[in-house]
């Protein structure tokens, strides 16, 4: 009697870890396929966010179109970017040079600690005039 107990025990006891084992591997099919949904899902995301990068960039690069960078321009205090860039212009022979109208002329960042100035930054209201200003 108390063997017969003894292996019904056993018997449910393997039935119980038989069911526990067969759930183990539905769940672990189950998280298969979540894992290969979330794959497909990161890829769209990638593919969505380099294309993304790609239309900032093109974005970016249009609206610098206007813009022309003035580099090696010593700084000094006080001083008057758009006066800077109008002698620059003068000394290149530009026409026009007073005429010119500017959305922003400033430099770029913050002073630098090893003395070398920082660009300077025309930003021109037309791009046809910043273009005979390059030519």
């Amino acid at each position: 009697m108390i063997l017969k107990s003894t292996t019904d025990d056993l018997k449910t006891s393997l039935d119980a870890a038989w069911v526990e084992i067969e759930a183990l591997k539905q769940q672990d099919e189950q998280n298969r396929f979540q894992l290969a949904e979330f794959a497909k899902e990161n890829a769209q995301l990638q593919a969505e966010v380099s294309a993304t990068k790609a239309r900032a960039i093109k974005l970016d690069n249009f609206t610098r179109r206007e813009n022309i960078q003035l580099v090696n321009v010593p700084e000094s205090q006080d001083e008057n970017c758009k006066e800077i860039l109008c002698r620059v212009m003068a000394a290149v022979k530009m026409e026009g040079v007073h005429k010119v109208e500017f959305h922003a002329v400033y430099r770029i960042g913050k002073q630098r600690d090893d003395g070398k100035p920082r660009p300077i930054i025309a930003q021109f209201i037309k791009r046809e005039t910043r273009n005979d200003l390059w030519h």
